[in-house]
C-alpha cells in the first residue's frame, strides 16, 4: 500500500495519472478485482478521498468497473463513517457507468442523514424515478427516520403513508426503526407498545436493537419502572447481584400518571447484549461517578464473549474521568495513540504518571482510534487544565491525524460559555472559525450561542441579586431598572430552525450568527424541543408573554414532541416571574400528570416566585413540601429562600437560614458564622461555583436528613414568628448581620 499511496498523494489527478502509466502498479489499476480491493482498503484509512481517486484513475486507463464496485466502497466508507465522500462516489459511478443502483442510492440518502442534509431527503423518490428504479422498503425506512431525526413527523408519516402504497406493508422491521430515532421526540406510549410486539417478529439481532433504544428511551426519561421492565429481558451473565442495583436502579416507581407500560413478548434472558448495551449502562453509572459499577458491568461484557467497540472504550474512559481516575484512562489512550508516535511529554502534560506500572483493565489493541475517544480526552483536559490542556489534546489528535468533529467543537462551545463565560460574538467566532466543509455548524452548536445571548437578556430585563426583589417592598431602595431597548431577541420570520427567535438587530453578533443559521436553513433543519424550551423560556420570562409562550408549547405537541422537565420549568418561571405563583403550582401538577416528577430546579422557581411576591411565608410552606417529597436542597434553593426573608427586610433570618441550610446544600465552610450577610452570601454563592455539588442533590434524603432539616425549619420558624410580620417601614439594618 505504500507504493500507492505515493502515487496517490500528487497534488493533481493528471499528474497521478502521468506517474501511473510508467509505473508497475499499472498492471494492478486494469484488474477490476484488484482495483476494487485498494479502494476499499483506502476507504478506511485517515485519506478516504483516495478510494474514489482510485477507482477514477482506473475507468481513465481503460478499465470499466462494474457497480458492486461502487457499493463496496461506499460501504467501507460507511462503515469508517466517512459519510461526505459518499455522495461524491455516488456521483462518480454514475458519471463512468451512466447508471446508479438501488443500493447507491440508498448509501447516499443514509450519507444525507448523517450529514443533517435534510434538505436532500425531499427528492430522494424522484431520483429513483428519474434513474428508472423502484425503491425499496429499504429507501423508505431510511427516509421515515431521517425525518424523524429531523423531529419533522409531518414528513415521517407521508413517506410511511407512501410507503404503503408502494407495496411494503409498515411491519416489525418498521416499527423497530421508528423506535430507533423516535426517543429525539419523547417517549410516545404507542411507539413503545409496537415496539415490544414486534420484538417476536424479529431476528435476534434486531431484538437487541429495539431493546437497546428502549432502555436509552428509559434513561432518558428516568423512569425506573421502564428500566426495571428492559433489563431483565437481556441474558446478562450469571451473578448474585441484579443487574438493577448493580446500576444504582430502585425498584419504586418514580411517580406520574401511573400508565403502565407495555408487555414484552419474548421471555427474560432470552436477548443476547451487545456492546451498544453495555455502553448505555456504563454511561449511566458513569454519569453518577460510580467506576466501580462501570468495571463490573464492562467485565460483565467480556465474560459473556462481546467484543468491546470504541463507544464502550469511550464510556469507560468517561467513567475513569468522572471518578477522579484520569491516570489510568490517559494511560489507555496513550497506548492506543502508541502507533501514531505521539510525544510522550504531551500525555505527561495531561496527567499521565509515567511511573505508573498498574495493569490496564483492558487491552487496548485493535480498538480504532475516533474522535469519541479524544472526546472523553478534550472535556476531562478543559475541566482539569483549561485552555492549556484543550490546545496539548489538539496536538496529540494532530499527531494522530484525528480531526476534531462536531462533537469536540460542542464540548469546547460549551466550556466557554460556561466556565469563560465567553460572549456571544466570540462564540460565534469560535463556531465559525472552527467549522468547514467538514464539519458544519449543527443545532447543538446553535443551542450553545442561544442560551447565552437569552441568558444575558435575562439580566438586562431582570438585573441579579436579592436588591433587586428588596426594591419592590422597601421605601429606601430605588428600582433603576430601565427596558433595553433593541438588545432583546424577537420573532423571526421562519419558525425553523431557532424556533422563530431572532437575535436582536441593533447588536452586532445578529451578522455573524446570519450565515450559521442560513446553513442550517439551507440544510432544512427543524427545531427540537431544547430549541423550544428556549422559545418557551424567552416568552414566558423574558417577554412576559405567558400567552405565546403556550402557544409555542401547544406547537410543539402538534408536532409530535413530548415535553420534559425543562418545557414545563419554562412556564412555570413564567407565571412565577408575574406573581402567580399559583399558575406555577398548576403547571407542576400538570408534569406530575405527565409522569414528571417535580425537581430541585421547579422548586427553586416556586421559591423564588414568592420572594418576588415578598411572601416568606409562601416559600417556606413550598420549601417544606419539597423536603417532604424528599428532594434535598442544593445551593439555589437555600439562595431562594434567604432571599424571600431579605426581600421584605429580615435580615437576620435570612442569614439564619443560610447558616441552617449551608450543610445540606454543600459541603461545610469553616469560619463563616461571625461573617456579614452579604459576605456570607458571597462565599455560599462562590464555592456553589467552584463545586461539583450540583450532582449532589439527585441523591434521595435519608430519613435522618429529612428529620433533621425539619428540625432546622421548624427553629427558623418560630425565629421568624417572634419576629412578626415586618412593618414595612421598620426594618432591620442589613449592616453586621
Amino acid at each position: 500500500m505504500s507504493m500507492i499511496e505515493t502515487l496517490l498523494s500528487s497534488k493533481s489527478q493528471q499528474s497521478t495519472l502521468k506517474s501511473l502509466r510508467s509505473s508497475p502498479l499499472l498492471e494492478d489499476f486494469r484488474d477490476r478485482a484488484k482495483v476494487t480491493m485498494i479502494a476499499e482498503t483506502l476507504a478506511r484509512t485517515r485519506h478516504p478521498h483516495r478510494a474514489k481517486l482510485v477507482l477514477a484513475l482506473a475507468h481513465r486507463i481503460g478499465c470499466p468497473l462494474k457497480q458492486s464496485a461502487y457499493e463496496s466502497v461506499a460501504f467501507q466508507l460507511a462503515g469508517a463513517k466517512h459519510w461526505r465522500f459518499i455522495p461524491p462516489l455516488v456521483a462518480l459511478g454514475k458519471r463512468q457507468s451512466g447508471r446508479t443502483t438501488v443500493r447507491l442510492l440508498n448509501w447516499r440518502t443514509l450519507a444525507a442523514i448523517e450529514l443533517a442534509n435534510f434538505a436532500n431527503l425531499e427528492t430522494v423518490l424522484d431520483e429513483f424515478e428519474a434513474e428508472g428504479l423502484k425503491a425499496n422498503q429499504r429507501a423508505y425506512h431510511l427516509l421515515i427516520s431521517g425525518h424523524l431525526r429531523n423531529h419533522n413527523l409531518r414528513l415521517a408519516r407521508e413517506n410511511m403513508k407512501k410507503m404503503e402504497d408502494a407495496g411494503f406493508p409498515i411491519d416489525s422491521a418498521t416499527h423497530a426503526i421508528v423506535l430507533s430515532v423516535y426517543r429525539k421526540l419523547g417517549p410516545a406510549i404507542e411507539v413503545q407498545e409496537h415496539a415490544f410486539g414486534a420484538l417476536r417478529d424479529v431476528d435476534k439481532r434486531t431484538q437487541t436493537i429495539i431493546l437497546n433504544n428502549l432502555l436509552q428511551l428509559y434513561f432518558d426519561a428516568n423512569d425506573i419502572a421502564g428500566i426495571s421492565l428492559v433489563l431483565p429481558l437481556f441474558h446478562l451473565g450469571d451473578s448474585d447481584c441484579p443487574l438493577t442495583d448493580e446500576i444504582g436502579i430502585d425498584t419504586i416507581h418514580r411517580g406520574g400518571n401511573g400508565s403502565s407500560h407495555p408487555l414484552p413478548s419474548v421471555p427474560h434472558s432470552s436477548v443476547a447484549p451487545d456492546a451498544a448495551t453495555f455502553t448505555i449502562l456504563m454511561n449511566h453509572v458513569a454519569a453518577r461517578r460510580n467506576l466501580p459499577a462501570a468495571l463490573r458491568l464492562f467485565g460483565r461484557m467480556l465474560s459473556l464473549g462481546v467484543s468491546p467497540d470504541t463507544a464502550a472504550v469511550s464510556a469507560l474512559l468517561r467513567a475513569y474521568f468522572k471518578a477522579d481516575g484520569e491516570i489510568i484512562a490517559i494511560r489507555m489512550i496513550a497506548e492506543m495513540c502508541q502507533p501514531c508516535a505521539v510525544p510522550r511529554s504531551l500525555f505527561v502534560s495531561l496527567g499521565l504518571d509515567s511511573h505508573s506500572h498498574s495493569p490496564l483493565p483492558l487491552s487496548v489493541k485493535g480498538i480504532p482510534l475516533t474522535a469519541e475517544i479524544f472526546n472523553a480526552l478534550m472535556r476531562n483536559s478543559l475541566n482539569k487544565r483549561g485552555l492549556k490542556g484543550a490546545r496539548t489534546v489538539l496536538r496529540i489528535m494532530r499527531y494522530c491525524q484525528m480531526e476534531p468533529d462536531s462533537r469536540t467543537i460542542e464540548i469546547f462551545m460549551t466550556y466557554l460559555d460556561r466556565v469563560q463565560h465567553a460572549r456571544p460574538r466570540d462564540l460565534i467566532r469560535v463556531l465559525r472559525n472552527l467549522t468547514s466543509g467538514a464539519t458544519r455548524p449543527s443545532l447543538n452548536h446553535v443551542h450553545i450561542i442561544m442560551r447565552s445571548v437569552l441568558r444575558r437578556e435575562r439580566f438586562l430585563l431582570q438585573g441579579s441579586g436579592w436588591d433587586v426583589n428588596a426594591a419592590k417592598f422597601s421605601p429606601n431602595r430605588r428600582d433603576l431598572h430601565r427596558y433595553p431597548e433593541g438588545r432583546i431577541s424577537g420573532a423571526a420570520a421562519s419558525f425553523d430552525p431557532t424556533a422563530g427567535i431572532e437575535f436582536p438587530s441593533k447588536l452586532s453578533y445578529r451578522g455573524l450568527i446570519k450565515p450559521i443559521v442560513q446553513s442550517l436553513s439551507s440544510r432544512r433543519i427543524m427545531s427540537d424541543r431544547s430549541t423550544m424550551a428556549m422559545r418557551i423560556k424567552h416568552e414566558a420570562v423574558s417577554n412576559s408573554d405567558m400567552t405565546a409562550a403556550k402557544a409555542v408549547f401547544e406547537q410543539m405537541l402538534v408536532r409530535g414532541m413530548h415535553p420534559t422537565k425543562h418545557h414545563y420549568a419554562a412556564l412555570m418561571e413564567g407565571y412565577a416571574q408575574s406573581g402567580d405563583t399559583r399558575g406555577a403550582e398548576s403547571v407542576m401538577a400538570s408534569a406530575l400528570e405527565a409522569g414528571i416528577r417535580p425537581n430541585v430546579v421547579m422548586f427553586t422557581i416556586l421559591l423564588t416566585g414568592h420572594a418576588r411576591k415578598g411572601s416568606p411565608d409562601g416559600a417556606m410552606r413550598t420549601f417544606e413540601n419539597m423536603v417532604a417529597a424528599g428532594i434535598r436542597p442544593d445551593v439555589p434553593v437555600v439562595d431562594a429562600l434567604a432571599s424571600a426573608y431579605f426581600a421584605v427586610g429580615a435580615y437576620k433570618i435570612s442569614k439564619r437560614i443560610l447558616l441552617a441550610l449551608w450543610p445540606h446544600a454543600h459541603p461545610p465552610v469553616n469560619r463563616v458564622r461571625g461573617a456579614s450577610l452579604k459576605r456570607l452570601t458571597q462565599i455560599f454563592r462562590r464555592h456553589d461555583l467552584r463545586s461539583s455539588a450540583r450532582s449532589h442533590p439527585t441523591q434521595k434524603m435519608t430519613k435522618y436528613e429529612q428529620i433533621l432539616l425539619r428540625w432546622k425549619i421548624a427553629k427558623i420558624l418560630m425565629a421568624w414568628k417572634r419576629v412578626g410580620k415586618l412593618d414595612p417601614n421598620h426594618k432591620q439594618s442589613p449592616v453586621g448581620n
